[in-house]
């Protein structure tokens, strides 16, 4: 699987890493940052999925390709265990500047891209990846903390055999230290599936960080960050 997702991320367009929003005002063209990231993420994710789907079929892999899927949880129907629901107060809590969720509130986390075989199948046979992907430099603790709370939970409750982290333009030191805190302060982790990737893209030397999280030793104090950096690989494209 890995070297599916290597070679997909390697045939992504480079424009496709920044692409440019803009609008107009009083007959002048402005610069329009907000949309301008939003934008670069949508058309990067947009030619990841064509190049997965092109890949899967070449090494006949019957499964289908969706953006943002219907596929969603709502944390207020399960028989939530204990580490989850705990995990998910921290994180939501960080994300929304101390707000809180009770066990009423639906709260939908969609990620960004997934590849399964049906929407209403969670046979692990039919549930290949789920991944989240992030191009904004500007991303936060807080975001990367939702994301890969998200990953875990996917694979956890809905039996998807891998995940992937994809980080363009954010360098993989920061992804280390916010991997190290979300480890330390042991938020949840599926333990029965750990086939998780993080990939940092660094463009301007055309280099992918690669971290196989399955091989991590966790281990809460100053050796965790240790731990992460030794399972990096480092391949040029």
């Amino acid at each position: 699987m890995k070297e599916l997702i290597i070679k997909s991320i390697k045939e992504i367009e480079r424009e496709y890493f920044n692409h440019s929003s803009t609008s107009m005002k009083d007959y002048e063209i402005l610069e329009d940052s907000k949309n301008a990231l939003k934008a670069s993420e949508s058309t990067f994710v947009a030619d990841l999925r064509g190049n997965l789907k092109v890949n899967l079929k070449m090494g006949n892999l019957s499964f289908k390709i969706d953006l943002e899927s219907s596929k969603m949880l709502v944390y207020s129907s399960w028989p939530t265990p204990d580490e989850i629901r705990d995990s998910y107060d921290k994180i939501f809590a960080k994300i929304t500047d101390g707000g809180n969720f009770n066990n009423e509130t639906k709260l939908y986390r969609i990620p960004d891209l997934i590849i399964h075989k049906s929407e209403k199948s969670i046979n692990p046979e039919d549930q290949l990846l789920v991944s989240e992907i992030k191009t904004d430099p500007n991303m936060t603790e807080g975001d990367f903390y939702a994301d890969f709370f998200k990953l875990n939970l996917f694979m956890s409750e809905l039996n998807f055999q891998y995940g992937l982290f994809i980080a363009a333009n954010i360098d993989h030191e920061k992804i280390i230290g916010w991997l190290t805190k979300y480890l330390n302060e042991d938020l949840f982790v599926n333990q029965n599936n750990r086939n998780i990737y993080l990939i940092s893209i660094d463009k301007e030397v055309s280099r992918l960080s690669i971290c196989d999280f399955s091989k991590v030793r966790i281990e809460s104090g100053k050796n965790q960050r240790t731990f992460i950096q030794n399972q990096y690989e480092f391949v040029n494209y």
